[in-house]
């Protein structure tokens, strides 16, 4: 066999292994994490949605979907810098831009601090944040 054909062949297989590793592995990740943020805002959508009536408690319900939504918008943070060239890799997973995942992010931090208004105002503003979280992640 020719030296050249096997230095080819084992420099092929580290560059597909190392793609493999770095770009396309976290690119899959990246994927998950933003499928589940969508199951987080949809479970607790309703929540969102029935700000408590004024002068009643908070309910158990409001302080987990808080949590959740906070810790949904935290792992949104970190999906673009954990993928090595995330711009070009990006579209072929159908992951959305740096810029709409902060939106996102930004939306979902809003829509718990409004689980705990008790106003109109409150309702307005939870649809606002959740028309431009659908609208940013294109659901």
């Amino acid at each position: 066999m020719d030296t050249w054909t096997v230095v080819l062949a084992v420099t092929g297989f580290l560059a597909g292994h190392y793609a493999l590793r770095l770009v396309l592995e976290p690119a899959v990740e990246a994927r998950k994490q933003v499928v589940g943020v969508r199951t987080t805002y949809d479970f607790y959508r309703n929540v969102a949605m029935n700000p408590p009536a004024p002068g009643t408690s908070v309910r158990p319900d409001q302080l987990q979907a808080s949590e959740a939504l906070r810790r949904a918008a935290g792992e949104l943070r970190v999906v673009a810098p954990s993928v090595l060239f995330y711009d070009w890799v990006r579209r072929p997973f159908d992951l959305p831009s740096r810029d709409h995942l902060e939106s996102v992010a930004r939306n979902l931090i809003g829509l718990s601090n409004n689980l705990f208004g008790s106003s109109s105002m409150a309702v307005e503003s939870a649809i606002r944040h959740g028309d431009e979280i659908r609208e940013a992640i294109g659901w």
